[in-house]
């Protein structure tokens, strides 16, 4: 009697589990954002190279109005 009440317990908590991860999974949401300009071709950076510093290129980014370097 008391092993059938165990393994109810445990089959209820799993399929109760299994019922809120089943409905998280499926809540999803997608942005998504177009910008009709493309950038400006990329800028010719002279680079000077000096011990302890590194170099990262620059970019173009967009700012909500325009693309900025």
């Amino acid at each position: 009697m008391k092993r059938t009440r165990l393994a109810g317990l445990c089959l209820s908590i799993g399929l109760g589990l299994g019922l809120v991860m089943s409905a998280h999974a499926s809540a999803r949401a997608f942005v998504g954002l177009s910008i009709g300009v493309a950038p400006p071709p990329a800028r010719i950076e002279r680079v000077v190279m000096r011990p302890g510093y590194a170099w990262a290129p620059g970019y173009w980014r967009w700012n909500g109005a325009r693309h900025v370097w």
